[in-house]
């Protein structure tokens, strides 16, 4: 699709084989939007991305980037892993784009390139200029008690998006959460929300009745401190005094400073009932969800993620216990919520619910079940995100008129454009 009414677009993405979510989103994405009329070119430092049939590819360490500037749109795929989006921190400065801001949270991106180099002052001067000298202030105090604020609740307060955001001209999230936060912070920015879904997710058939046991239930992705594994294993060390008729399966790998985790089963005495299975790849890791009856993700603090393996999980149609906070907090009010206060008691009394009540997890999978069919439709999201594309481009031609606007507004109803609001006020955090 190369005519003169096809929209010029470079994404500028992780991409697969590389091992991040968003690169795989990105392939997806891409893959599907191809069947409306647009042309994309994808830059990415991936260094043997997976071909799509009708896009090219450029690797910004090696390409003339001068040529970013032909394009209608440049799209960013922007998260926190400084492995996969450092270099756009330069890009972005040099070619403005529209920023679709998969982790709201860059703090540890931009604690990286600052405190983590040796450089503390650079890393004081970024709070200073975003959040005041206050808050700068009480943040070094933290840091002088080895309480480091991006392993903190108070993150989402000072998430240094900013830094990013401040060279984009529009911004795509998929949470309030998330929508609520860049509004805040630029409030001529345009800012839109977009449902989270997955390509290739779909229903699975089970059948339960009063002697299906065990329960399987499990936990995926990396364990790491803020997916409070040790509080998880806690509580069914204490559930297994009441029942025992469940597994708990961890898969994901195990970072450093939950090297740990592996141990706490057998010291509490549940180690029949868990098993590892370590970081599986996209296909095994989907083949072992679909065998699960219940899934834990329990973030505290959230960094304010959406999160990937539930969303996986909402539209399989398998029940979810999230927390009670950040883009969790948004979802539906059949999914079960769990405090952040006294997370152990409330988690322990829904476990108990999920293996006594034998009505209780089929009536939730029926729930599951028809939000999913009601709600995450892949190829509606996709339409929505072309509408946005299209939307933003053709402001940029001057070719608008504003009948475009309200249907916009009419088919996507999810266009959050904070034009004309209050300057940010100062931002006040209580330690």
């Amino acid at each position: 699709m190369t005519d003169k009414n096809s929209i010029r677009i470079a994404f500028i993405t992780p991409w697969p084989p590389q091992e991040t979510g968003i690169g795989d989103f990105a392939f997806d994405l891409v893959t599907d939007l191809l069947n409306f009329e647009i042309v994309i070119h994808v830059f990415t430092d991936c260094e043997n991305p997976v071909k799509v049939n009708g896009v090219d590819f450029f690797n910004p360490n090696t390409s003339d980037l001068a040529q970013l500037t032909d394009y209608d749109l440049r799209i960013y795929q922007m998260g926190n892993n400084v492995h996969f989006h450092l270099y756009m921190l330069d890009l972005i400065k040099e070619y403005p784009g529209i920023v679709h801001l998969h982790d709201m949270v860059l703090h540890h991106l931009m604690g990286w390139i600052t405190w983590m180099q040796g450089d503390l002052r650079s890393y004081l001067r970024l709070l200073s200029k975003w959040y005041g000298s206050k808050v700068s202030f009480l943040c070094h105090e933290m840091m002088k008690r080895d309480a480091m604020t991006w392993d903190t609740e108070i993150v989402t307060d000072i998430p240094l998006f900013e830094e990013f955001l401040q060279y984009a001209d529009g911004c795509i999230v998929n949470s309030e959460f998330a929508k609520n936060k860049v509004q805040k912070a630029f409030p001529e920015l345009p800012v839109y929300r977009i449902v989270h879904a997955l390509k290739g997710m779909n229903i699975v058939e089970k059948k339960y009745h009063g002697n299906h046991k065990p329960l399987n239930i499990g936990v995926f992705g990396g364990i790491e401190p803020n997916k409070n594994v040790d509080v998880i294993l806690e509580v069914f060390s204490r559930l297994t005094q009441r029942k025992s008729d469940w597994i708990l399966h961890l898969v994901g790998g195990v970072a450093e400073s939950c090297k740990h985790i592996p141990e706490l089963p057998l010291k509490l005495g549940i180690a029949d009932n868990v098993a590892f299975h370590g970081r599986l790849d996209d296909e095994s890791f989907k083949k072992k969800m679909s065998n699960m009856d219940l899934i834990l993700s329990l973030r505290f603090p959230t960094m304010g993620e959406t999160s990937g393996v539930v969303t996986r999980a909402m539209q399989m149609g398998i029940p979810a216990i999230v927390n009670d906070i950040g883009w969790y907090a948004e979802l539906p009010d059949f999914v079960d919520k769990v405090p952040t206060k006294n997370m152990s008691e409330h988690l322990l009394k829904l476990l108990f619910k999920y293996l006594s009540e034998e009505d209780y997890l089929t009536k939730k999978r029926r729930e599951f079940i028809k939000y999913s069919q009601n709600n995450l439709n892949v190829n509606a999201i996709v339409k929505s995100y072309f509408k946005i594309l299209k939307y933003e481009w053709e402001k940029r031609i001057d070719f608008f008129p504003v009948k475009s606007i309200a249907n916009l507004v009419d088919d996507l109803k999810i266009i959050e454009d904070s034009l004309l609001r209050n300057t940010i006020k100062q931002l006040q955090i209580i330690f």
